[in-house]
């Protein structure tokens, strides 16, 4: 029967049901077919204030802070204390390598939600992103005690270690994490950098290797694999692979020090001054930058370029005690 035989049109389907699908595709890996459908849902039912916070989340988790930032910032305008919309937002910002705005965030959400283990674990990782290690080890020791198997804090807990040269206690930690999570792709690749930075070698290679042949290796890898053939004398490939991390990071810091540095021990030195200057542009200031320029002219007998140089290094590096 149709509409004209006098029969009703076929209902549209309810938003929340829209939005359900949604947040199935979204669990399926589909992202941008989720936001469509969270986005479709919302525009019959604007006012679902979880809707809008799932949508955000889905948008950060599809790389598009800028874009998941104003929806939650508009959540927040209507309730301050909207602990999970401050969580969300602060990880958006972290993306956006705004580490300080994201760390207040954080202090907020901890104070309203204080037994929130993902809070706890999100603003300690903030923390040591800041280089605050005791603060961030001050919340992960206790969640760590609370949740032995929450495999995420003793991550987090090893990587503070590694980042204050206890390398021994990082290894376990990192080791204890793997046990529990041994796909974890961050867990291994950190578990790898220890080892490098121990000196032992041949077992990084083989994690790295491992992880090279996955699909989509973050060009940290690259990094690594880059350092450990550096340290092998193997120059040559130590150079090849730390030019395909510069062109998948072309703002990383670590990445452009490490192809410079390989570089400069190459003797490549017109490559190795230009891979500093854009170090330069990413971070100004930067101390081993200015302390690699300083090499490179004292490779070339220029001691005047080179002083400059090593006291523009010397002002701006962390004084230690």
């Amino acid at each position: 029967m149709t509409e004209d035989q006098g029969g009703a049109a076929p209902d549209a389907e309810a938003p929340v049901v829209v939005f359900k699908r949604g947040m199935e595709v979204r669990q399926a890996g589909r992202f941008e077919e989720a936001i469509g459908l969270m986005r479709q849902a919302l525009a019959a039912a604007p006012e679902e204030k979880w809707w809008r916070l799932e949508l955000g989340a889905t948008l950060r988790i599809y790389n598009q802070p800028h874009e998941a930032e104003p929806l939650l910032r508009g959540l927040l305008d209507e309730d301050p204390d909207f602990w999970q919309a401050l969580l969300e937002l602060s990880l958006c910002l972290r993306l956006q390598e705004r580490l300080d705005g994201a760390a207040q965030l954080l202090e907020k959400a901890y104070s309203l939600a204080p037994e929130d283990k993902f809070v706890r674990l999100e603003y300690a990782t903030t923390l040591r992103m800041l280089n605050r290690l005791d603060d961030a080890e001050r919340l992960l020791n206790p969640l760590l005690e609370e949740a032995p198997d929450f495999w995420q804090a003793r991550f987090g807990l090893g990587v503070c270690r590694r980042k204050k040269g206890a390398l021994a206690e990082a290894l376990g930690l990192i080791r204890a994490a793997l046990a529990q999570a041994p796909e974890s792709r961050p867990i291994r690749l950190e578990y790898a950098s220890i080892l490098r930075e121990l000196g032992r070698i041949d077992e990084a290679e083989t994690v790295y290797r491992g992880l090279l042949a996955e699909p989509a290796a973050p060009p940290a890898v690259l990094l690594g694999l880059g350092v450990c053939r550096r340290l092998r004398r193997d120059l040559a490939e130590s150079a090849s692979l730390l030019a395909a991390a510069a062109q998948a990071a072309p703002r990383d810091a670590a990445v452009l020090l490490e192809y410079a540095t390989t570089l400069r021990e190459a003797q490549h030195l017109d490559d190795a001054e230009a891979a500093y200057n854009k170090m330069l542009e990413v971070e100004p200031g930067s101390w081993p930058a200015q302390l690699g320029l300083g090499l490179c002219a004292r490779c070339r007998n220029q001691y005047e370029v080179a002083i400059m140089h090593f006291m523009l290094a010397i002002r701006n590096a962390p004084q230690v005690p």
